[in-house]
């Protein structure tokens, strides 16, 4: 077998990771009733040890959970490394969970197709209706429910947001990574908000880390006066070579996530994380009580983030409207 790629030895690891599911055995988790829950925590993008996880962690105490005592929770993450996260999955089935949280679409997606018949709970997942993780957001089905970013939603209010940040921007490069089959639904959705914005999309599909530059090179010979960065791993892991790229290119970068905004993108606008993972222990409390997840409705964001650097709107000789900065709920100077 050929591991030539990034794509085929993630598939070979998820592969890897199915033959060695079968081979082990274990009791329901009712059998394990005399021992603390053990929940599964699989990370995607955060850090074990985060503000957003620590919310999550809180709102245990808040519910009368106290880690290592009543209950024990098994950390893992890929820190936005996405060819981990077969190997890590394994590693949190093996340590026989009661329940697995899981954070990102990709992760989600990777449990269901593991078919492992524990209750899952999903952390800022994209669109689950979608994605095919549930069978309906009122009655999810199966053994997933959880929260859901409202993806589609957030990308046109980023767009909204761009345009209301630079009032005569009309050509907008949009980069999305080729590898992510629902950017494709997101491109129809701007191209429709950027028509009642009047504004027009110049895409750019980025297939590697090697894409980037060759993207806003691109972008830059098409005219594009700013860039639309959809939400990518790709994009996460290599947030500084795409934003020396933007530099370079002399385009302003909207970005899905404050961490973006701090290493140089102009804003970003994005759920707020923390309170889904903070919401996220409620379903995990229910789940322990007895209640199945394919009868716990999917909740979606309710609070959101607007992140705004002021030092680079002053490098692009841009000024930000006090109605952004209003409304901001972060200003870098």
């Amino acid at each position: 077998m050929s591991l030539g790629t990034g794509i085929s030895r993630q598939k070979f690891a998820l592969l890897l990771l199915l033959g060695l599911l079968l081979l082990i055995s274990f009791a329901p988790a009712g059998a394990q009733s005399a021992q603390p829950p053990r929940i599964g925590v699989l990370l995607s993008r955060f850090s074990i040890q985060s503000p957003e996880t620590e919310q999550f962690r809180q709102a245990l105490r808040t519910l009368q959970y106290e880690e290592g005592k009543n209950i024990v929770l098994e950390w893992r993450s890929a820190e936005g490394n996405y060819s981990n996260l077969p190997r890590l999955l394994y590693e949190i089935f093996a340590s026989r969970p009661d329940i697995i949280v899981v954070e990102g679409t990709v992760a989600a997606l990777q449990i269901k197709q593991a078919n492992l018949g524990i209750p899952v709970v999903l952390v800022a997942v994209n669109d689950p209706l979608a994605s095919g993780l549930v069978q309906s957001l009122a009655r999810p089905g199966g053994d997933m429910t959880g929260l859901s970013m409202m993806a589609t939603d957030i990308a046109t209010k980023r767009l909204a947001l761009l345009k209301e940040s630079m009032p005569s921007l009309k050509n907008v490069g949009v980069l999305s990574d080729a590898s992510v089959t629902w950017h494709e639904s997101t491109l129809v959705a701007l191209d429709q908000e950027a028509g009642q914005l009047d504004m027009w999309l110049t895409p750019a599909r980025v297939a590697g880390m090697d894409g980037i530059a060759l993207a806003f090179a691109e972008l830059r010979r098409a005219k594009a006066k700013a860039v639309y960065a959809l939400d990518s791993a790709l994009f996460d892991r290599n947030a500084d070579k795409l934003l020396s790229s933007a530099k370079a290119a002399k385009l302003p970068v909207v970005h899905g996530h404050r961490e973006g905004v701090k290493e140089g993108a102009l804003l970003s606008y994005s759920a707020d994380f923390g309170d889904m993972f903070r919401r996220s222990a409620q379903y995990v409390d229910r789940i322990l009580k007895g209640e199945k997840p394919a009868d716990i409705p999917i909740e979606q964001a309710t609070k959101f983030e607007l992140v705004v650097n002021l030092k680079i709107a002053k490098q692009f000789g841009l000024t930000i409207p006090d109605s952004i900065l209003l409304r901001a709920d972060e200003v870098i100077q």
